[in-house]
């Protein structure tokens, strides 16, 4: 449908079925579980919760501290963080979406970006049999599908580099780091 935006996984009931699955699949040999350096809790994030915020992210917190210790866990502001980091997004945020209330400016961009992106893979990938066969689709689809179809290149160059910054930003951001290769 969208080839930049296809995945493959696995899914488990648990951790450690899913630990061993991914162990066989990617033939990796079995080693203990590395207690991470730090855990990221997208403060931003958990404010969009209908649930008091506070609740549920002090139960992670809790959690986390008392498996791994409170110097792992790091606070962050994750749409100022994407904001600051992603500078092609700014074409992206716009009076309306700053004016939502119910969500964060930087990641409703964000998301507005890669919709676009995915329908214009999908036109490019299926438009042509779209608009020949002219299939018949559920609702929700169907509009879904006629909207990638008119979806037009004039931006993608800006999606693909919205794309690429995100996927630097994060990675950069998670990169685990080895203190036994310093």
């Amino acid at each position: 449908m969208a080839q930049s935006f296809d995945t493959v996984g696995w899914f488990a009931r648990d951790p450690v079925i899913l630990n061993r699955v991914g162990r066989i699949l990617l033939q990796l040999p079995d080693v203990d579980l590395v207690r991470p350096r730090q855990i990221f809790i997208a403060e931003d994030c958990f404010q969009l919760l209908s649930t008091p915020n506070n609740r549920v992210s002090q139960v992670i917190v809790k959690s986390v501290e008392k498996l791994f210790g409170g110097d792992v866990v790091k606070h962050l502001i994750l749409g100022d963080y994407v904001e600051n980091k992603v500078p092609s997004l700014s074409h992206f945020i716009s009076k309306e979406i700053k004016k939502q209330d119910y969500g964060i400016a930087s990641l409703a961009a964000l998301s507005s970006a890669m919709r676009l992106l995915q329908r214009y893979e999908f036109k490019n990938n299926d438009g042509e049999w779209v608009t020949t066969v002219k299939p018949d689709l559920g609702t929700g689809i169907s509009e879904r599908v006629w909207e990638a179809i008119q979806t037009t290149g004039e931006i993608i160059d800006i999606c693909y580099s919205v794309k690429a910054e995100i996927n630097a930003t994060l990675t950069s951001l998670l990169e685990y780091q080895d203190d036994s290769a310093r």
